[in-house]
């Protein structure tokens, strides 16, 4: 069971956690976070996406399977 203080929680966008999670390129992220569909901060010269932030935009994902999946 997760918390709101777990999701809350700053995920470095460059690092192993991250990418455990969400394994995608570093460009394909900020192109993510370009267009919106993807939230993230900056603190100093870091990039942080919050936990919450990678469950929700993996539960958004289109499921192979369904109608307009690609």
């Amino acid at each position: 069971m997760t918390t709101a203080i777990d999701d809350l929680a700053l995920i470095p966008l460059r690092s192993p956690e991250r990418q455990q999670i969400l394994p995608l390129s570093i460009t394909k992220l900020y192109s993510e976070i370009r267009e919106g569909r993807l939230t993230a901060v900056r603190i100093g010269a870091r990039t942080y996406i919050a936990r919450g932030e990678l469950r929700r935009y993996v539960q958004e994902l289109p499921r192979l399977g369904q109608r307009g999946a690609a």
